[in-house]
C-alpha cells in the first residue's frame, strides 16, 4: 500500500482482469453528457463498467449498488463537484480509490476538468497515475461511529442560541468558550468550512485535526491545531445538532463526542498532468473559478 499522501506516479503492470469503473454522478445535463463520453471512451479501452442506480437512464451500463460496487470495482469516478465526492466516500466507506471529474465550478477536490477526460482515461487504462492518501475523521456519538471527510460542525439545534463548548486534549480542557458553533476539520477539510470560518489551512499530508470555533462571542477563542493520535473530545452544556461533512445531521444529548484520526481513509486518484494543489488553493482563497481555457 502506498504511504500517505504518496505523490510517485506509478505505471502497473496488466491486471488480471480487465479495469473495472463504477460511476457515481450528481444530476444534471453537465454531468450526463460527461458520463456518457466518459462510458464511451472507457468501453473503447476496454473498461468494464457499472453506474450508481440514480444514474441518467441513457447511460446503458448495468446499474449497481455501493455494497456491491465495494468487491467489484477498482475505482470510483465521480462526475460532479465537491458535494458529490464527498457522497460518493461516504457511499462505498472509503474502500475504493476516487478519481474526481469536475463539471461544478469550484470543484477543489476534483482531478479532471471536463476537456481532459480523453487523456485521464488513457491514463487509467496506462496505469499512469498515483493514489493519495489522506487523513479522515471518526466521530463517535453514543455506541455507533461516523466517518467523515471534512468536518464536523457544532452547534445549537437553536440556529438563534450561543453555546457553550468544551474542548478536551487528552483528558485536559483545551478550550471553552461560547460560539455560534465549532468546527473540527480535517486537513482536506480545513480549505472548506474550516477556512471560511477563519480556520488556517493544513498540509493535506498531515495527521491532524483543526478546532475553528464558529463566531465566538470572546475574542480570545481561536482556531487551534492538534495532533490526530491525541484524544480530543468536543462536549456542550446542553442538546446540540452535529452536522456531518454537510450530509447528515444528528441531535446529540447529552452532547459530548470523541473525535479520532483514521489514516489514509480517503483515497484520491491523482494524475500526472492535472491542475496542482497550490494552484487550487489559490483559486479556493480568490474565489476564482477554474479558467474556460482549462474547461
Amino acid at each position: 500500500m502506498l504511504g500517505l499522501a504518496a505523490l510517485t506516479f506509478l505505471r502497473h503492470y496488466l491486471l488480471p482482469h480487465r479495469v473495472r469503473v463504477w460511476l457515481f454522478s450528481k444530476e444534471g445535463r453537465a454531468a450526463s453528457s460527461l458520463l456518457l463520453k466518459l462510458e464511451k471512451l472507457m468501453r473503447g479501452r476496454g473498461f468494464e463498467v457499472a453506474a450508481h442506480s440514480s444514474a441518467p437512464p441513457e447511460l446503458r451500463v448495468a446499474r449497481m449498488d455501493a455494497a456491491e460496487a465495494k468487491h467489484w470495482a477498482d475505482v470510483v469516478v465521480v462526475v460532479g463537484g465537491d458535494g458529490t465526492l464527498l457522497r460518493a466516500f461516504h457511499e462505498v466507506s472509503g474502500a475504493l480509490p476516487m478519481l474526481g471529474v469536475n463539471s461544478g465550478s469550484i470543484g477543489f477536490l476534483m482531478e479532471v476538468a471536463p476537456s481532459q477526460v480523453e487523456r485521464a482515461v488513457e491514463a487509467l487504462a496506462e496505469g499512469d497515475y498515483a493514489v493519495e492518501e489522506r487523513m479522515t475523521g471518526v466521530a463517535l456519538i453514543g455506541e455507533r461511529e461516523y466517518s467523515f471527510v471534512n468536518e464536523l460542525v457544532f452547534s445549537s439545534p437553536r440556529h438563534d442560541k450561543l453555546v457553550l463548548i468544551s474542548s478536551y486534549v487528552d483528558g485536559a480542557l483545551a478550550q471553552r468558550g461560547r460560539a455560534d458553533g465549532l468546527i473540527v476539520a480535517t486537513p482536506t477539510g480545513s480549505t472548506a468550512y474550516a477556512l471560511s470560518a477563519g480556520g488556517p489551512v493544513l498540509d493535506p499530508r498531515l495527521d491532524a485535526f483543526v478546532l475553528v470555533p464558529i463566531a465566538p462571542f470572546s475574542a480570545l477563542l481561536k482556531p487551534m491545531v492538534f495532533s490526530s493520535s491525541r484524544r480530543i473530545v468536543v462536549s456542550t452544556n446542553c442538546r446540540c445538532r452535529v452536522v456531518i461533512d454537510g450530509l447528515k445531521s444528528l441531535e446529540v444529548e447529552p452532547c459530548e463526542v470523541e473525535v479520532r484520526g483514521v489514516r489514509g481513509g480517503l483515497k484520491l486518484v491523482k494524475l500526472p498532468f492535472s491542475e496542482g494543489l497550490w494552484n487550487r488553493l489559490r483559486r479556493r482563497l480568490t474565489d476564482t473559478i477554474p479558467s474556460q481555457a482549462m474547461l
